[in-house]
């Protein structure tokens, strides 16, 4: 499994315990929740944009 991890963008999540996740844009997309909320925050999936910020 070869996969360039310094190109992909990852989002840092936060849970409710305190514990942080750095996942990739590719991974979360699975989820249609999260795909949602970023299509509805304009981020679409062909964008490389590092500045995803909460």
């Amino acid at each position: 499994m070869s996969t360039d991890s310094a190109d992909a963008a990852v989002v840092k999540l936060l849970t409710n315990n305190g514990a942080n996740f750095d996942v990739p844009v590719d991974v979360l997309r699975l989820s249609r929740a999260i795909n949602g909320m970023l299509q509805d925050l304009g981020i679409d999936s062909e964008s490389n944009d590092q500045s995803l910020r909460p």
